[in-house]
């Protein structure tokens, strides 16, 4: 997996324009979100759903349940 994501990107073109794996999939959300007419609010069930599997996980980073209102207030 490390070596497709490795692949999977353009590190020279990134690097110096200081993207990274976490800034390029936040652009691609809000291209997607413009293209298609979707709300931020809209994927609160994800947050929602990873935090619900986090909650047991005492290696979680994030071991706490959230709520719609949660998710798109910490945007």
């Amino acid at each position: 997996m490390t070596a497709a994501l490795a692949m999977a990107s353009d590190a020279d073109f990134e690097a110096q324009n200081g993207l990274s794996f976490v800034a390029l999939n936040a652009l691609l959300m809000r291209r997607y979100m413009h293209e298609y007419g979707v709300r931020h609010a809209d994927f609160a069930p994800f947050a929602i759903n990873a935090h619900k599997n986090a909650v047991g996980n005492p290696f979680a980073l994030f071991p706490h349940p959230v709520t719609a209102e949660d998710s798109v207030r910490r945007r």
